[in-house]
């Protein structure tokens, strides 16, 4: 299955690949600021994205357990499943983990974790309309728009 990102997604995200301030170099950094705003969010929306990756890329390959760890962990909230409840977990983990998978996820788990890039790419665009032309300007933009205020 791998990942996906909606055409709306990929389009808005093209402007910024073209910025003179600074520039990703695989467009699963654009897919990772949108899951995290998913992930914050704990909403997943509905992906109707063409696959893009089979797998998490390059630096995001030593970082995919913990990137999995957060989509479990919103699920676990989100689910309001007690932390003390170890077969519930279990099961979740079951239900969305498979080691042998490219991703490490099972088909759900990659599904589910689309759902949350897209509906952070919502959230991106309800906040950020229109992309700044250049990466430095959007992210800045990104971290006081997008991002929950920390208390």
């Amino acid at each position: 299955m791998g990942f996906s990102m909606s055409n709306d997604a990929k389009k808005y995200f093209n402007k910024l690949d073209e910025s003179k301030h600074g520039k990703f170099k695989v467009q699963f950094d654009f897919y990772y600021l949108c899951l995290m705003a998913g992930l914050l969010n704990e909403t997943p929306g509905e992906c109707k994205g063409e696959k893009f990756v089979d797998e998490f890329p390059g630096i995001y390959t030593m970082q995919r357990e913990q990137i999995i760890g957060l989509l479990i962990a919103t699920q676990i909230h989100r689910d309001k499943i007690d932390i003390e409840n170890r077969e519930r977990i279990e099961r979740l983990m079951l239900k969305l983990v498979k080691p042998d998978s490219p991703t490490r996820l099972s088909d759900y788990g990659e599904s589910l974790m689309n759902q949350y890039a897209e509906n952070g790419f919502k959230r991106i665009y309800e906040k950020i309309p229109t992309p700044p032309s250049n990466l430095d300007t959007f992210l800045v933009s990104y971290c006081e728009r997008v991002l929950p205020k920390s208390k």
